[in-house]
């Protein structure tokens, strides 16, 4: 007996293995003997998914015309395996096929008729696609339709650059056609099948197709869609960027959007840069965000200097859009979004920007963060409001200049008649790393003058003055010789200092209680300490 048939003699084996060896081994000798093609197609009639599977695989590398029907059969199978095998097989044999597939397409299921499509879209021949694009009129819906597309985009994305050329020729035509413009679902799913071709000569078919405004909308919208398959590759990207700028300022909002959605992908010439800025102020408030949105991911920085002019200028919620939209490239903007904070006089919107800088503050440059701590410091001397996002920033680029610098404001300010202003300078100051216990005595001094030294228990519970000043005498701070030596702190205050820290039951109490006892003598507060000496003395 011949060899390759006492091989084929194997697929009648009781063993599934053996069965399946043989069928594997005739598929890779590509053997076309008829008795070996009879063997394997009384095979395909009896066997169990596991045989048919290599059986099928096994045809469609021999590809005899005697099988053609039996894959079809094939593409018909309850178990999508066989239907998969079946399409790959059918497609070894060219557009010869192509009348035989049409004529099960009508009484096929819809597994079978996604199959038979597949089919098709492998083919690799103009008659074989144009049939598949007949098919989409037939479909019972545009879901329908769309599937059809979907199911044939591997295929064709995979295609020779010739074959796409006439896949191409085939849309064109087919979708000038009357019957096609008339069918919504058919002209929708063979647009998409244009964006699948990945090719960028589809460009007129589709910006043809967006700009025509007897089409619903929902077919320009796939035609802008599909167009993302290919912007980045065609060549005049100004004429492209035009049309999709033009579409998304006078459009429908649904055209626009996606338009606009498109126009992210490419780098936007700065001279058109204008008009998408421009857009963010458009009255339409939902245009505008897509605008917004879509100008804040554009690559480059020309796009973000455009993002940051927004966020500075446009009104309150565009500004907070802006900000969120951007926060992914805050590190890039940086140089942009520092030097808009220097402009911004407005503590809201300083705030904005600071919230994007605040992640990257230690990265600001010497200059800028000494800026930043400038404009900060002449805010403070003035009085004005509106300082504190540009000291936060600066705090966090340098925060022992930053100290430094509030603390020699503190000091000038304490110098004249601005008390509560240095008071409030002293506060900034006190929250720093680098304040000095010093600091905080100042601090503590400022408070104590704006208090009403009331020695009832409640209202000493709630004095700011008196939770510093313990917090310098636990830290150990000499709180006793400062106090001593300080003139600006009052009989007065000696005193109630002096009965606090007495009923702390700390030494610095009775020293402060006797200083004001060798001061104030035998007038009515020199007897109060006195006898309130005497009293902590037992």
């Amino acid at each position: 007996m011949d060899a390759l048939l006492r091989i084929a003699a194997l697929l009648e084996h009781p063993s599934a293995e053996r069965r399946v060896a043989a069928a594997i081994v005739l598929g890779e000798l590509q053997a076309k003997d008829h008795g070996v093609v009879s063997a394997l197609l009384a095979t395909l009639d009896r066997a169990d998914v596991s045989v048919r599977v290599p059986v099928i695989e096994a045809l469609g590398k021999i590809a005899p015309k005697a099988a053609v029907q039996k894959l079809l059969d094939a593409t018909q199978s309850e178990a999508a395996v066989v239907r998969d095998a079946a399409v790959v097989a059918l497609r070894a044999y060219g557009e010869a096929i192509v009348s035989d597939v049409k004529k099960r397409l009508s009484g096929a299921g819809a597994d079978g008729r996604r199959a038979l499509e597949a089919v098709l879209a492998g083919l690799g021949s103009k008659e074989a696609f144009t049939t598949l694009l007949d098919n989409l009129l037939e479909a019972p819906s545009a879901d329908a339709a769309k599937a059809i597309a979907l199911n044939a985009r591997a295929s064709i994305k995979n295609a020779e650059r010739d074959d796409k050329g006439r896949y191409l020729a085939a849309l064109d035509k087919f979708a000038a056609r009357k019957d096609v413009r008339t069918n919504a679902g058919a002209l929708l799913a063979a647009l998409k099948l244009a964006g699948f071709l990945e090719d960028e000569r589809a460009e007129a078919l589709l910006i043809a197709h967006a700009e025509d405004k007897k089409l619903p909308d929902g077919v320009r919208q796939e035609a802008l869609l599909s167009l993302r398959f290919i912007v980045q590759k065609v060549k005049k990207q100004q004429a492209i960027v035009e049309t999709l700028l033009e579409l998304g300022e006078k459009d429908s909002l649904v055209v626009a959007r996606a338009a606009l959605e498109t126009l992210a992908l490419v780098s936007v010439p700065e001279a058109l840069l204008a008009r998408l800025r421009k857009l963010t102020q458009h009255k339409d408030a939902e245009r505008a965000r897509i605008a917004v949105l879509e100008l804040a991911k554009m690559p480059g920085l020309k796009a973000l200097e455009a993002a940051v002019e927004v966020l500075t200028s446009a009104e309150r919620a565009r500004a907070e859009l802006v900000a969120q939209a951007i926060a992914g490239r805050a590190e890039e903007a940086m140089g942009l979004l520092a030097r808009a904070m220097l402009s911004i006089n407005d503590a809201d919107r300083a705030w904005l920007v600071q919230k994007l800088i605040r992640p990257h503050a230690q990265k600001l440059d010497k200059k800028t963060a000494k800026a930043l701590l400038g404009k900060a410091m002449d805010a403070i001397k003035s009085g004005d409001q509106g300082f504190e996002a540009a000291l936060a920033l600066a705090r966090l680029a340098d925060a022992e200049a930053t100290a430094e610098a509030l603390r020699d404001v503190a000091e000038a300010l304490s110098k004249g008649k601005t008390k509560e202003r240095a008071l409030n300078v002293f506060r900034l100051l006190a929250k720093s790393e680098h304040a000095t216990d010093e600091d905080r005595y100042v601090l503590a001094t400022l408070e104590l003058s704006g208090s009403k030294r009331d020695v009832h228990p409640s209202a000493r519970a709630q004095d700011a003055a008196l939770r510093l000043f313990e917090r310098l005498s636990e830290r150990g701070y000499d709180l006793e010789q400062a106090l001593l030596k300080d003139r600006r702190i009052d009989l007065e205050s000696k005193f109630y200092l002096g009965f606090h820290f007495s009923e702390l039951r700390r030494p610095v109490g009775a020293a402060l209680l006797e200083a004001v006892v060798a001061k104030a003598g035998k007038t009515k507060l020199g007897k109060i300490a006195k006898n309130r000496l005497a009293l902590v003395s037992d």
